[in-house]
Formats: structure tokens, C-alpha cells, sequence
């Protein structure tokens, strides 16, 4: 009713106000002034959409529920219960996880719900559109987690200076009105950044291989400024830029480039039998025919192979990585606990 007190949800408590008045939209044929849409009632039932007219409504978060009450008693009541459904459903942490934000309280639930079922944490979730410091927060997440540095926004607009920033530092805004089509746009990007990550990776780590030079000397094509033999990829396998070892850890030289009759390879794996050319070598004093070579993988490509990158070792890699690891630790422990 006009004059009734009510408490409305807001953005840090509950709102205490006066209703002034109740404005009821008038039926669509009596609309003849845009300027004179609604009749003042004193008092309106179930169900029917309103506006009410009170002070200190500007901060009322949308969505939020408004009761009406009598006493001290039944006010304080309801500020419990406003406060313990927004506190359920607005986040606000220092754990890494996405920023989210909706128009309404409801479809806040709804997409933190959507959100938390696919397991994607959530730093902060809010009524309102996407701000400037939405995304500030988005780019601290960012620089601990990549993955999870974005702003998710359902039905809500992204400020002109959130968008100036995001696109300045790079962080992703993903909105939308549908709920599900959002969080499949933002697990397509987690996917095709997983990949770029990967391919990445992949560029800066050396996989581990073992070779053999043919021990017939007709396979010693030069002796040196680049020594070239034909070889065996025994396990793993080889690339140019691979620099390689004897048996002993003592590096030889570096793979200047690897030849199939008068193709040059890329990579060569197991079993394969090429020619190539080794920069730094010379043939009867570093490297001899018959001997075998292992590539000289680091400390940081070891574990990048078997924290991030082992799905993508075969068995001869895996293999080749274990009988580096014996070479290597004769020198330094760090590969005898591989």
C-alpha cells in the first residue's frame, strides 16, 4: 500500500524507505501519451508489475526482494533475510577466479550456478554493468592465472572505460543474453588458448632423443665444418638446433640440419635414417662411426616434458628421456630423481 514501509536489498545492506507512491502501468489501448503511462493506485495485489516511487532507492540492487513490514521487529526480520539471500548469491574474495557480472540478482544466481557446476571458480560476483574496476580486478587475476583474467557478463553493458582498459591490457570480456552460449564462448577461448600455450611450449622444448652413426665409413660424407653422417634415430628423436652428447655428457656439437636423399627434415623419429650435419663436430675426434649420441636436453625442458607436455611423449620418447636422465645424472644429481 502507499505509506507502507518495505526494505529493499542494496549494494551493501538493506534499504529502510516510505512508499510515496504506486504507479500501475495502464492498460495498452488507454496509452495516448507516452508522457502518461502509468495511474497512481493506493494499494496493489498479487500479481501485478509496478513501480514505487521512495527515497534512497538509487543504490537498490535489481532483482532484490521487497517486503513490506510494520514493526521494528518485522524490519529487522526482513533485513536478515534480503541480506542472507544477497550475500548467497554477490561474491566478493581474493581467490583466483573469473569476474562476473548480471543485471539482476536472479540471473546472477543463475550464471554463478552455471559458472560453479563446470567447476570455473569465481573471484567476483555482482549486479551492474561491467566496470573499470571489474577489470583491474580481472587483470590481477590474470597475472596469477591467464585462464581465469576475464570479465563474464550476462545482460549487462560494458562501460566505455572498461572496455578502453580491457582492450589496452588485454583482458577478455565475454557478454551475452544467453546464459549457456556465454560460458561456451569463454570454454572455446580457454580451449584455443590451451592450445596456443601448447604449441608454444612445444616450440621452446627439446625432446629427448638417441641416435647412432652408421659405422661403415662410406657413411661419413664430411669430417668436419660441419661433420655430416648417416644415423639411426635409435629412440625419441632429433631436430636442427638439437645439440647432442656422448655417452659420457661431454656435448659434441649442434644439429646444423638433417637430410632424406635430397630432402631437409624438420624432425625425425625412431627408426628413421638420415644424413645430417652436426656444426662443432669432427669426425675421429669427437664423434666416431658406431658411437652412440644422445641429445642434450636441459634441466627446464625435462620438466616442462613431464609437468605440461606429457600427453604428447610416445613410448620411445618416454624411452629416450630415461636413458638421457642416466647420462646426465653421472654429472648432476637433479637426474637421478627423475
Amino acid at each position: 500500500r502507499k505509506d507502507d514501509i518495505i526494505v529493499v536489498g542494496g549494494k551493501d545492506k538493506a534499504i529502510v524507505t516510505k512508499i510515496r507512491a504506486l504507479l500501475k502501468p495502464k492498460p495498452l489501448d488507454e496509452i495516448r501519451d507516452p508522457r502518461y503511462r502509468f495511474d497512481q493506485v493506493e494499494e496493489v495485489s498479487a500479481a501485478a508489475g509496478i513501480k514505487i516511487a521512495a527515497p534512497n532507492l538509487e543504490e537498490a540492487l535489481a532483482g532484490s526482494p521487497v517486503i513490506a513490514v510494520r514493526t521494528e521487529k518485522e524490519i529487522e526480520k526482513a533485513k536478515r533475510e534480503i541480506l542472507e539471500q544477497i550475500k548467497s548469491v554477490i561474491i566478493s574474495t581474493d581467490k583466483v577466479g573469473v569476474i562476473v557480472k548480471a543485471d539482476t540478482i536472479g540471473s546472477l544466481e543463475a550464471l554463478s550456478k552455471e559458472l560453479q557446476e563446470k567447476n570455473i571458480p569465481i573471484r567476483k560476483a555482482d549486479v551492474g554493468n561491467i566496470s573499470k574496476t571489474d577489470v583491474m580486478e580481472a587483470l590481477s587475476v590474470k597475472e596469477e592465472e591467464p585462464l581465469y583474467g576475464v570479465v563474464i557478463g550476462f545482460n549487462v553493458k560494458v562501460n566505455e572505460d572498461a572496455e578502453e582498459v580491457a582492450k589496452a591490457k588485454k583482458i577478455p570480456i565475454f557478454v551475452g543474453n544467453v546464459i549457456y552460449k556465454i560460458i561456451e564462448d569463454y570454454g572455446a577461448w580457454v580451449k584455443a588458448e590451451e592450445e596456443k600455450k601448447k604449441k608454444e611450449l612445444l616450440a621452446q622444448t627439446k625432446f629427448p632423443g638417441i641416435i647412432k652413426i652408421f659405422p661403415d665409413e662410406r657413411y661419413i660424407f664430411r669430417r668436419s665444418h660441419p661433420a655430416i653422417v648417416g644415423i639411426e634415430v635409435l629412440e625419441g628423436r632429433i631436430k636442427p638446433g638439437y645439440p647432442l652428447m656422448k655417452q659420457n655428457g661431454e656435448r659434441v656439437g649442434v644439429i646444423k640440419s638433417i637430410k632424406s636423399k635430397e630432402e631437409f627434415l624438420q624432425e625425425v623419429k625412431k627408426g628413421e635414417q638420415v644424413a645430417i650435419a652436426i656444426e662443432g663436430a669432427i669426425v675421429g675426434r669427437h664423434i666416431h662411426p658406431g658411437e652412440i649420441l644422445y641429445v642434450d636436453i636441459s634441466r627446464d625442458d625435462a620438466i616442462r616434458l613431464i609437468k605440461e607436455l606429457r600427453e604428447v611423449l610416445d613410448e620411445s620418447d618416454i624411452r629416450a628421456l630415461k636413458e638421457t636422465a642416466k647420462v646426465k645424472a653421472q654429472k648432476d644429481p637433479f637426474w637421478g630423481a627423475l
